[in-house]
């Protein structure tokens, strides 16, 4: 969408530089000017554009190649006036044929036309060759009426079968001439496999005697001597080839089968073993004979038989060990053979064993009994059945993990050999005689055994209260004799020592609970968690006598506190009961303790049903004389706090700076104005304001009077050094003058106290006209300069023609006594009213009085789009508005030069003069470019601009060498600095706050109108990586949405889904619907278009919503769940019931979408996010279109129940409305 930069108007002849579209064949060879390939204009003649090397201009000379661009239309001329063809088209892969029905349709058109029969138009469609011409219109081979046969003389295509006699081809006989690839090798005549007998003729035989096939040339066709060798489990190198499927398979381990006659993977008279190494099917890779399971007998593989013949491969890893025939474990009996039986049926057991994964123990009953046998400590037998490691070891009834054979030591696992676990010495692991010990219920505490350890969980909680759980057999805390012995042994660091003492929690910290797995003797350590009881205090000693803090607070929360830091009494229950403690050596009332709870000042404390505030214990009354709180306000006399006069006394922080008595801001008078001293008597201002969110104020700085209630009474008071009728009290609140006094009931403005009339003399105002309410205003008589001001709207108008209304008795231009006197309009100062004087320079110009006001007024008058044409020499250039050069903006307004008059946005400039393009034409005569104007104009426009023969865009496009114009400050759009000439040569463009772009934040900043967004560029390290999938490091990284320019990258070249003109319009904040933008693959334009998922940039221009939401994405959340039915197929969903009648789109308005969500009616109609139900028909009714001049709210009604019904003749309307079960009609009107 258009940003804050200069753009075409449609089909405008002058334009600024464009995206060009890159060829694909365009290489290093071609020495064009990169942006003018592709750009819709063929660049013929002697210029290298049309050749190959530049990919034929990019595709610009031929109709099937180009695109229009918008700067050229494919087929005119450079200025797309001409519509010029496409007669430069020199691409060999486009067809130029002048009428393409004519391809295919069964006539040869080369005689005539030679652009048809080409390679590019498929050889005039196939119509030239026998082998590839379909009749059509046209019988292949025949003249245009029919009526005479001429072959196929004109057959070019390479790929087509050419023979003088087509017939010949399958007639089961060899033709030479037609034994080749494009013939189909003579229909297959050449070949014993593919020949076919014919009613006339037998294969391989001519005239009948028989020739056999010494043609056959068919590269598919198996040629062998002897056939019965393929396939027959012997490699043979004569057909060892691809027509004859790599001998049948039998060159290949995977695909040879073995037969009667030979072995496969041995040789011809099955001695010895030769592998397959002569394997060529691409399919397999070759393999030598120790490299897989090569046996004379494959099927004596796993039949139950150990075979261990000498030389033979059958008890091998490769033949996986006879196929497990060789050892007990794997072995599995066949009706022929008994596993462990010999050839002659003869039991020998399994000696020859090989396999290493097979257990062989001389007793299979040491795996996994407890101890760890060496023997059988290996992988085959599971590492002895798990017996080496502690983490598999499972204990037997003879044997104890851990321990040695006859239980008498423990020996860990340090002979653990199983990879998946590490060893471990007997300190490292729990080993105990009895693992069914653990944990239950009973302490074992037997020296020298491992029980009651950390390694084995503390005998698994036996021996402590808070961790020991009871079973069937054993009581926690009793012996094994069931004798009560308590948890003495209890040793588990993480549980408490003195579970269950008084002392924990009781107020006093006692070290040998002071643990963390006595939650800190119960918080009684630490200030924050200890809770006094009856008999101990928090903070004191064990007798209460002393007070010592809470330095043996070692809670990791909390920090030790001595007795100064925290507040410590004898009785906390003491504070904020309403009695003032102030016994020595207490810290009841101190800052620690919150001044005693509050009870020693009257702002603070608060009376109990015990005890009144004031009051001493005995009931005496004793105030607050030891009030201390800072924060509290302490004066003499508490009246003065407030009462509009500032008192130093009070004038602090606990008396809220008195009241607030002594700022501007603050001070509201009472019994003393605010400002004045403490009688009233003198204005001192606000200088000992002390208040730090207010700034002192002396007494001429703010309105200070004695009675701010008689500012805008209505009566102006002008009593002498008071400040009522000043601009700091408003002109006395508007009092003083006509326009800005409004009346009370008390008092009427322009009267004095004693209602008598005394008008407004004494308006002071300087922005009130000092004689409003004069008759000599619009009395049509042009006054003097009292009058004849701005302020006084020029005397009413009477002083210009075009401002001044006649009366009865005075006719405008005339004075005198009796306004007889012809004066004119001499006086008129009136710059909206003055009258027009064309120069005399403009005398042949069309400007007239009417339309002079758009000459030099900064914009251009082109004569586009209906608007005047100033822009020639009679018109001196429109007064310079068209060239950048040139225009000047008018004084105090926004810039206007290079804008749009309708909608404020940048067009740009179309600069004509002479004065300016000459010189600029004659520095580049070179430069090849829609408008040379746009040289040197302070912004950058790349593209062809920014080249040498430009002079890179006259210094435009780099910060050393740009110089700004009226119209456009250096750098507004960012630099993009090509002049290697320039200090700032080849950097990357400067980040601009208006747009999202940066590098490597995720998003491929591929394209813009600004230099600024255009960031895939060497300089710019390739967008920082985010332009190739390969190189991209974020989240945002897209699938989609990626260019990868940079040449370094594993997938340069690629190019992303989401193909639209400017990258920089995804995502930012307004939603483009047309193009490619509000699509999948382009993220539903960056999620603009819904507004679910649209994001504000702070810098960016654009808001959320400012267009309206087009959203088509179908996950998000306004897309679900809308109110329409599953039969509504209007798009987008969330358009149905979002406030806004869709009665100009299709499908929206209708009975299967809830006529709308109910948008159209007012009766149904609910205000959405974006839109209210009134403001459709504000748009129409501001539109000026005819056709909505009367609409109201039932014009897009279409729902029967609510809609209105018209008749003519005598038009009747009805508004119908249903709710629950009756209609009830209102507004029954008739009218004719």
């Amino acid at each position: 969408m258009p940003g804050p930069q200069r753009t075409l108007a449609a089909l405008a002849v002058l334009a600024t530089a464009s995206l060009w579209r890159t060829a694909d064949a365009q290489n290093e060879n071609c020495t064009a000017s990169p942006a003018s390939l592709g750009d819709g204009y063929c660049d013929g003649g002697n210029t290298p554009h049309n050749t190959a090397d530049c990919g034929w201009d990019g595709g610009d000379c031929c109709a099937a190649t180009c695109e229009d661009s918008d700067d050229h239309l494919c087929g005119y001329n450079y200025n797309n006036t001409v519509v010029i063809g496409y007669n430069l088209c020199a691409d060999p892969t486009v067809c130029l044929a002048a009428d393409p029905t004519l391809l295919g349709n069964g006539y040869c058109d080369s005689s005539n036309n030679t652009a048809y029969n080409t390679e590019a138009c498929g050889w005039d469609g196939g119509d030239c060759c026998f082998s590839t011409c379909v009749s059509g219109n046209y019988s292949c081979g025949n003249n245009t009426d029919n009526t005479v046969v001429i072959g196929f003389p004109f057959c070019n295509d390479p790929s087509a079968c050419i023979v003088p006699d087509f017939d010949a081809i399958g007639d089961a006989i060899c033709n030479p001439v037609a034994n080749t690839e494009n013939c189909g090798w003579d229909g297959g005549d050449c070949c014993n496999a593919t020949c076919v007998n014919t009613a006339t003729a037998s294969c391989g035989r001519v005239n009948g005697t028989i020739i056999g096939y010494p043609q056959c040339l068919d590269p598919n066709v198996c040629i062998a001597a002897d056939v019965s060798v393929v396939g027959n489990g012997f490699c043979d190198n004569s057909t060892n080839k691809r027509s004859c499927d790599w001998d049948g398979g039998d060159c290949c381990a995977e695909t040879c089968q073995s037969d009667t006659t030979s072995t496969c993977g041995y040789n011809a008279d099955g001695s010895a073993i030769i592998g397959f190494e002569q394997c060529r099917d691409p399919a397999y890779e070759p393999t030598s004979a120790d490299e897989t399971c090569i046996v004379p007998d494959p099927s004596a593989l796993g039949n139950g038989y150990c075979n261990t013949r000498n030389n033979t491969f059958y008890n091998t890893a490769l033949c996986d060990w006879d196929g497990g025939d060789c050892c007990a474990s794997t072995c599995v009996s066949t009706p022929a053979h008994l596993c462990g039986d010999s050839a002659s049926n003869v039991s020998i057991g399994f000696p020859n064993c090989n396999d290493p994964d097979v257990c062989l123990a001389a007793d299979p009953s040491i795996v996994g009994n407890g101890f760890c046998d060496n023997s059988t400590n290996k992988r085959s037998c599971d590492w002895d059945g798990g017996d080496c490691c502690a983490a598999t070891c499972v204990s037997s009834a003879n044997f104890s993990c851990g321990f040695n054979a006859d239980k008498t030591a423990v020996t860990g696992f340090l002979r653990c050999l199983d990879p998946d676990h590490e060893p471990t010495a007997a300190g490292e692991t729990c080993i105990v005689e009895d693992q069914f010990a653990l944990g239950n219920g009973y302490c074992n505490t037997r020296n020298n055994t491992n029980y009651n350890t950390a390694l084995c969980g503390w005998d698994g909680g036996d021996c402590c209260a808070s961790t020991c759980e009871s079973t069937d057999t054993q009581e926690c805390g009793f012996s094994a004799t069931n004798v009560s012995i308590g948890f003495a042994n209890c040793r588990d660091p993480s549980v408490c020592p003195i579970e269950g003492s008084p002392r924990l929690g009781d107020g006093f910290c006692d070290t040998a609970g002071n643990l963390d797995s006595c939650d800190w003797d119960g918080g009684d350590c630490c200030a924050e968690t200890c809770v006094s009881t009856a008999n101990t205090t928090c903070g004191f000693n064990a007798d209460g006598s002393a007070v010592i803090g809470f330095l043996r607070c070692l809670d990791p929360n909390y920090e030790p506190t001595a007795a100064n830091e925290t507040c410590i009494v004898a009785d906390p229950f003491a504070l904020g009961n309403g009695y003032c403690n102030t016994l020595n050596n207490t810290g009841y009332n101190t800052a620690l303790c919150n001044w005693d709870g509050g009870d020693c000042c009257a702002a603070t404390c608060e009376s109990t049903d015990t005890q009144e505030c004031g009051f001493s214990a005995t009931n005496v009354s004793i105030g607050f004389a030891n009030c201390r709180d800072p924060d509290v306000c302490i004066v003499a006399n508490i009246s003065l706090v407030g009462n509009g006069g500032c008192d130093d006394a009070a004038n602090k922080r606990s008396c809220d700076w008195d009241g607030g008595d002594c700022c501007a801001e603050t001070c509201v008078s009472g019994s003393v104005s605010c400002g004045f001293n403490g009688d009233g008597s003198a204005v001192i201002g606000f200088l000992r304001c002390l208040d730090p969110a207010y700034e002192p104020t002396p007494a001429n700085a703010s309105c200070i009077v004695e009675d701010q209630s008689a500012l805008g009474n209505g009566y102006c008071n002008t009593r002498n050094n008071t400040n009522y009728n000043t601009a700091r009290c408003n002109w006395d609140g508007g009092d003083c003058c006509a326009s800005t006094c409004v009346s009370t009931d008390t008092q009427e403005c322009g009267f004095s106290a004693t209602n008598v009339s005394i008008g407004f003399a004494n308006c002071r105002n300087p922005d009130i006209c000092p004689v409003e309410g004069s008759p000599r205003l619009s009395d049509a008589v042009c006054d003097d300069d009292t009058y004849n001001n701005l302020l006084c709207g020029w005397d009413g108008g009477d002083c210009c023609e075009s401002s001044c209304e006649s009366t009865d008795n005075v006719t405008c231009g005339y004075g005198g006594v009796n306004g007889t006197t012809p004066i004119g309009f001499s006086r008129c100062r009136d710059p909206d009213n003055r009258p027009v004087v064309i120069p005399p320079g403009l005398a042949n110009c069309s400007v007239d009085a009417d339309t002079f006001e758009l000459f030099a007024n900064g914009i251009c008058d082109n004569g586009l789009g209906g608007t005047e044409m100033f822009n020639t020499a009679v018109c001196a250039w429109d007064g310079g508005d068209c060239c950048a050069q040139t225009c000047v903006n008018p004084p105090e307004s926004d810039p206007v030069c290079g804008l749009d008059t309708d909608d404020g946005s940048s067009i740009g400039f179309f600069c004509l003069d002479p004065s300016v393009m000459d010189p600029i034409t004659d520095r580049n005569p070179s430069c090849q470019v829609p408008s040379h104007s746009f040289i040197g104009d302070g912004y950058c426009d790349g593209g062809r601009y920014n080249v040498h023969n430009c002079s890179w865009d006259g210094g435009d496009c780099c910060d050393d060498t740009c110089n700004s114009t009226t119209a456009y400050v250096c750098g507004q759009e960012g630099y993009d600095c090509q002049d290697p000439g320039a200090f700032d040569y080849g950097l990357c463009p400067n980040y601009d706050p208006k747009y999202k772009a940066r590098t490597g934040n995720g998003v491929c900043d591929q394209s813009g109108a600004s230099v600024a967004v255009r960031l895939n560029r060497a300089a710019c390290d390739w967008d920082g990586g985010d332009c190739c999938p390969s190189t991209c490091n974020s989240t945002l990284c897209s699938s989609t949405i990626f260019w990868c320019n940079d040449p370094n990258a594993s997938d340069y070249g690629t190019v992303g889904t989401c193909s639209v003109p400017f990258t920089s319009y995804l995502g930012d904040g307004a939603c483009d619907e047309d193009g490619a933008y509000n699509t999948e693959a382009c993220g539903w334009d960056g999620g603009d278009c819904c507004a679910s998922s649209c994001v504000e940039l702070v810098e960016s221009s654009y808001t959320c919503g400012n267009r309206r939401f087009v959203c088509l994405d179908p996950n998000a959340p306004e897309n679900a769940g809308v109110s329409n039915t599953s039969a509504c197929q209007a798009a987008p969903a969330s358009h149905v019931g979002d406030g806004y009648c869709d009665f100009d789109e299709p499908g929206f308005n209708r009975h299967r979408c809830g006529w709308d969500g109910g948008d159209c009616c007012p009766e149904t109609c609910q205000d959405g996010n974006q839109y209210t139900c009134d403001q459709l028909l504000e748009l129409l009714r501001d539109s000026g279109d005819p056709q909505y001049a009367d609409v109201n709210n039932y014009s897009f009604c279409l729902d029967p129940n609510f809609r209105q019904t018209t008749t003519t003749a005598s038009t009747t309307t009805v508004a119908t409305t249903t709710t629950g079960t009756g209609t009830t009609t209102t507004g029954t009107g008739t009218t004719t």
